[in-house]
C-alpha cells in the first residue's frame, strides 16, 4: 500500500521517499506536458518510484528550468501551446546537452517518429501509454545513460547507489612491512578498490555535494535534494544522513565537512 503525501504537481518536487519502487537516487526528471490530467498522472507515477519530478506546462517554462543543467532525463511532449517540443530538443543538442529525452506525443506517423529520433530524442512514445510502460521506458533510457559522478578519489554510481574509492592494499602474508630500497614504487603503493552501498538519501546527499566539489552547498538545497519539497525542515535529519555517509567514505571521510551556519562541503 502506498501513501502519498500532498505534492505540488504543477511545479514542485514530488515523491514518496520512504518506499521507493526503483533505485533512483537523486534522479531528477523534468516533465514537460501541458495537459493537466496527464501531467499529474506522470508526476504521481514517477514520484512513487522515487524520482524527483518537476513539471513545466509549456516550452517557455521548460526553457527556464533547463537553464540549470541538473536534469537526469526529460519527458517531453511535442504539441505544446507555445512551441513544438522537438524544437526544444534540437536546442539542447545544438548546445551539446546530452540529457536523455523521452518524447511523449500523439504524433504517430512514421515520418514524425523518425524526425523525433533523428533530431535528438532517445526514445519516442505515442500516447496513450500506460504509466507502467512509461516508467519502464524511462528506466531503460536512464540505464543507457547511466550517470556516474566523480571527484578525485571518489566515484558515485548514482542509479546503482554505490560509491567507490581506493584504499592501500594490506601487505601479503610473510612480506616485511618496511619496503626495501630496490622494490619498485608500484609494489609499495598497491591499492585495492572498495565499494560501499548507500541508502537512497545518502546517495542523494553525496550526489548533491559531488555536483559542486569544493563548494559549500547550503543546507536548504541539500535538504531539498534528500527530501524534495517536504514541509517542516528538520536539520537533525540531514545531520544523521551526513554522519552515516561519512562512515562509508573510508579514508575520505574527513573531506565531508560541516561549515557551521552555512552547509556542507566535499573538499576536493
Amino acid at each position: 500500500m502506498f501513501l502519498d503525501r500532498p505534492a505540488n504537481f504543477g511545479g514542485g518536487l514530488v515523491g514518496r521517499w520512504g518506499i521507493p519502487m526503483l533505485a533512483a537516487a537523486a534522479m531528477r526528471i523534468l516533465v514537460v506536458e501541458d495537459e493537466p490530467t496527464l501531467r499529474r498522472a506522470y508526476a504521481r507515477a514517477l514520484g512513487r518510484r522515487g524520482y524527483l519530478v518537476q513539471c513545466a506546462t509549456n516550452a517557455a517554462s521548460a526553457r527556464r528550468h533547463l537553464e540549470s543543467p541538473t536534469w537526469d532525463a526529460i519527458m517531453l511532449d511535442r504539441k505544446l501551446p507555445d512551441d513544438d517540443g522537438l524544437a526544444l530538443c534540437r536546442e539542447l543538442r545544438a548546445r551539446g546537452d546530452k540529457t536523455p529525452v523521452l518524447m511523449l506525443t500523439s504524433l504517430m506517423s512514421d515520418d514524425e517518429i523518425i524526425e523525433g529520433l533523428a533530431d535528438g530524442a532517445d526514445d519516442y512514445l505515442v500516447k496513450p501509454v500506460s504509466v507502467a510502460v512509461l516508467a519502464a521506458r524511462l528506466t531503460a533510457v536512464l540505464r543507457r545513460a547511466r550517470k556516474t559522478l566523480a571527484v578525485p578519489g571518489i566515484e558515485l554510481d548514482v542509479l546503482g547507489r554505490t560509491v567507490r574509492y581506493s584504499v592501500p592494499a594490506p601487505p601479503p602474508s610473510g612480506i616485511r612491512l618496511t619496503p626495501r630500497a630496490e622494490e619498485p614504487a608500484s609494489e609499495r603503493t598497491r591499492e585495492i578498490e572498495r565499494r560501499e552501498s548507500l541508502s537512497e538519501r545518502e546517495a542523494r546527499l553525496l550526489a548533491a555535494l559531488m555536483e559542486h566539489p569544493g563548494e559549500v552547498v547550503p543546507r536548504e538545497r541539500l535538504y531539498s535534494a534528500c527530501w524534495g519539497d517536504e514541509l517542516g525542515m528538520r536539520w537533525n535529519r540531514l545531520d544523521v544522513v551526513a554522519l552515516r555517509l561519512r562512515l562509508k567514505l573510508g579514508p575520505h571521510e574527513d573531506r565531508l565537512e560541516t561549515v557551521r551556519g552555512r552547509g556542507l562541503c566535499l573538499r576536493s
